[in-house]
């Protein structure tokens, strides 16, 4: 058998620490949709804006903004901003 090359050793390491993309959650878990403060949040975030941006336009400070975006990548079960984006557009959050 040969031996495995560096990029195979590194792609078969990254692929165990991968993240499903699809909703895994149940079916009961799932909330209609988020409030108006999570969609405009969600947009934001979805526009590449910071946290200081975001702050700045919704009026919160960037704590809060910080402790809003942790929740809702809980809620989503996302580990980095970008699968919280795929995860709500999956269900149907950003329009």
């Amino acid at each position: 058998m040969a031996p495995v090359s560096r990029r195979t050793a590194l792609f078969e390491a990254e692929w165990e620490r991968a993240t499903p993309l699809r909703d895994t959650s149940p079916p009961a878990a799932r909330s209609d949709g988020p409030d108006a403060d999570t969609r405009a949040l969600l947009g934001l975030l979805a526009s590449g804006c910071t946290d200081a941006a975001i702050a700045r336009t919704q009026g919160w400070s960037e704590r809060t903004t910080q402790r809003r975006i942790h929740r809702l990548m809980t809620e989503l079960g996302a580990a980095t901003r970008f699968q919280a984006a795929a995860q709500a557009a999956r269900r149907g959050w950003l329009q």
